[in-house]
């Protein structure tokens, strides 16, 4: 397969490449697009033997790579294990609104161009609950990105992605009841793949290691949601006055199958 170049940046981090960012997504789950041959959602079973396995198999990964935080990381997987069994049965019967989606909206999946960021490679596009494609950036948007934060979004930075992202989407009332449900399906189903998908070498660069330890850790209860449609412009000076900014004009959703490099 030959990939077009694309002229642009790799994210760093800007207050205006994460409000892009958010753009981007939200006009992905608006556009109106051919789905004919995308896959269909697949949800995962919450079979008691396999998270106990999975929580055990990561207990050990911490002891071996996450030191001091060790104990901390294994604690909270044990505890998301128990929140995503709960969380299942509730977001399989709901009646959530679907979107083509790429499934793995992420940093390092985005070049940044003149006018805006194009999405790169979405090999993995399907039709999913769009709310499940949101809550999968809200955690692993820098997850094995190098150029930018070794860490999750921060309170601001979160904020600026969701407002960015809702001033194209208004979410039902039943997405915005299970939102919390949603990021413990996430952070379980694709959250704790990350971690385990991560080789050794992963584990002893500086920078993975950091977004690895506080992606175990997360607590989602942080990733809020406004009561009311957001000023997407408000956040954006909270978080970065001054800083360099990404235009975040309405365009039409671009995207590539394209390598960033």
């Amino acid at each position: 397969m030959v990939y077009p170049f694309i002229d642009g940046h790799p994210y760093t981090g800007t207050a205006g490449e994460i409000s892009a960012a958010g753009d981007l997504l939200g006009r992905i789950h608006m556009a109106r697009v051919d789905t004919i041959r995308l896959r269909s959602y697949s949800w995962p079973t919450a079979d008691a033997d396999e998270i106990t396995s999975t929580c055990q198999e990561l207990a050990t990964t911490f002891t071996t790579h996450a030191g001091q935080d060790a104990a901390e990381c294994t604690a909270a997987v044990a505890d998301l294990g128990r929140r995503f069994a709960d969380a299942l049965p509730s977001l399989r019967t709901a009646e959530l609104p679907a979107a083509a989606v790429s499934s793995d909206f992420k940093a390092n999946n985005l070049v940044y161009t003149s006018t805006g960021p194009v999405m790169v490679d979405p090999d993995n596009a399907g039709v999913e609950p769009r709310l499940l494609d949101l809550a999968l950036a809200a955690p692993l948007f820098h997850n094995e990105c190098p150029t930018g934060s070794p860490r999750l979004f921060t309170d601001p930075e979160w904020e600026v992605f969701r407002d960015s992202y809702l001033a194209q989407v208004i979410l039902t009332a039943t997405e915005r009841r299970l939102w919390p449900a949603a990021l413990d399906h996430i952070l379980w189903d694709e959250g704790t793949w990350a971690l385990e998908d991560n080789d050794p070498i992963s584990w002893t660069e500086h920078h993975q290691r950091a977004f690895l330890i506080d992606l175990a850790r997360k607590n989602p209860i942080r990733y809020l949601l406004p009561r009311s449609r957001p000023e997407p412009s408000r956040s954006l000076m909270i978080l970065s006055a001054g800083a360099r900014d990404v235009g975040t004009r309405r365009r039409p959703a671009r995207l590539c199958t394209g390598d960033p490099h």
